[in-house]
């Protein structure tokens, strides 16, 4: 008898545990046959941000073919408390660029650091931004940022990355700082 209300009670508790999202806490962090990265889950339970730059994060828009960069590209990886791994996240990613007038990446920040640009990507503006393929670190967002008319060619700059979770949490990356090239004539 005791066997069977043991059995009873397992058997609800599996089922409250499925109904309330809780029989497995890795759902939506991989893929499934056939499942395209666009159909998985957004996660509410992002407790890192973790930006990696190439060795030359610059990016020019321009179609006329101009050789001064207009923007940067970074890998940013959202960290699920789930698995400790990059998942899309259920929230919006955001970058905020400063200028740093007349210091070098190396020395210490100025208080005068300005504003220059400040980017706000919804779960739909991060879609085209999706890794298409799982790497070691989980999935991750490949942003291309354009700067657009900000004049910040040979300037040192710090970009700051962070993540507002839909229960109003914000968690951020360690801030990065730059040397942009400086101003570069069409060959």
């Amino acid at each position: 008898m005791n066997r069977q209300r043991a059995a009873t009670a397992l058997g609800v508790l599996a089922s409250i545990m499925v109904v309330t999202g809780c029989a497995n806490p890795n759902e939506g962090l991989d893929l499934r046959p056939g499942q395209n990265v666009g159909d998985m889950a957004l996660r509410r339970d992002i407790v890192q941000v973790k930006k990696f730059y190439p060795g030359s994060p610059w990016l020019s828009f321009d179609e006329a073919g101009d050789p001064n960069p207009e923007g940067f590209k970074v890998n940013v990886y959202l960290v699920s408390a789930a698995n400790g791994r990059g998942a899309f996240g259920d929230g919006n990613i955001i970058v905020t660029m400063y200028s740093l007038p007349g210091r070098r990446p190396d020395t210490a920040p100025p208080a005068e650091s300005k504003l220059e640009k400040r980017w706000v990507l919804t779960p739909g503006d991060c879609m085209p931004f999706r890794a298409t393929r799982k790497t070691v670190m989980g999935f991750g967002y490949g942003l291309r940022l354009n700067w657009g008319d900000v004049d910040v060619l040979g300037e040192t700059i710090l970009i700051t990355i962070a993540f507002e979770r839909r229960d109003g949490t914000i968690i951020k990356s360690q801030p990065q700082t730059f040397r942009v090239p400086p101003r570069r004539t069409a060959y």
